[in-house]
């Protein structure tokens, strides 16, 4: 990685939303009160969590995949 600062610790990962989501995220930050980041990381967490055996296998350099993000009830 020449020219990019690393991260220790942190793998670098694209996360794509629909503009439905980021609407839904508003409303659920307006309702709760909780910021809009706090919802997106939730949502992160419980796709990580949910789809951890689909990034195992496609995880060919062994990267550990875990989610310590915890979830506001």
């Amino acid at each position: 990685m020449t020219g990019a600062k690393r991260n220790k610790g942190f793998i670098p990962v694209t996360v794509s939303f629909d503009p439905s989501d980021i609407e839904l995220g508003k409303e659920l930050a307006t309702f709760t009160k909780i910021k809009l980041r706090s919802h997106i990381r939730s949502a992160f967490a419980q796709y990580l969590a949910a789809n951890k055996h689909l990034l195992a296998e496609q995880n060919p350099m062994g990267f550990e995949v875990e989610s310590n993000v915890e979830i506001a009830a």
